[in-house]
Order: structure tokens, then C-alpha cells, then sequence
């Protein structure tokens, strides 16, 4: 039986590290933009509003690419 709960919408104030458990495309994400979030400790902890701002990134524009991932194919 599929599950009916909710998979959550990926904000800028996401954890990067259960954005990344939700939406598993997502990682790719991150690691075309040369950021270390998948498999970083930290990722448990940081907002991808702040992921964006240590690697100087528009946070709309991650966001946006974020959100593209995640949609199922």
C-alpha cells in the first residue's frame, strides 16, 4: 500500500540533510554546484538559505533548482 504521508516542499528554510532524504535527486544538485552538503555532518543542522549564502549562491535560484529535482520522473 503507498504511503499517504505527505513528502514536505522544499523551502529555503529546509534542513539541506532531510531535503536530501525527501527528495534524493536533490543531492545531484548540490554536487553540480560544487557544495559539500551531501555527506557533510553539518547538513543535519543548515538551512539551504544558509547553505546558499556560505557558498555565495542566489538562494531563489537554488531553491528553484531544488524544487526541479525533486519533482518525480
Amino acid at each position: 500500500m503507498p504511503s499517504t504521508e505527505a513528502v514536505p516542499a522544499i523551502t529555503a528554510d529546509s534542513i539541506v540533510g532531510e531535503a536530501m532524504r525527501a527528495h534524493p535527486a536533490t543531492t545531484s544538485v548540490f554536487l553540480r554546484r560544487r557544495m559539500h552538503c551531501p555527506g557533510c555532518h553539518m547538513s543535519a543542522f543548515v538551512t539551504v538559505r544558509e547553505a546558499a549564502a556560505n557558498y555565495g549562491l542566489g538562494v531563489d535560484e537554488l531553491v528553484a533548482e531544488l524544487r526541479h529535482a525533486a519533482v518525480p520522473r
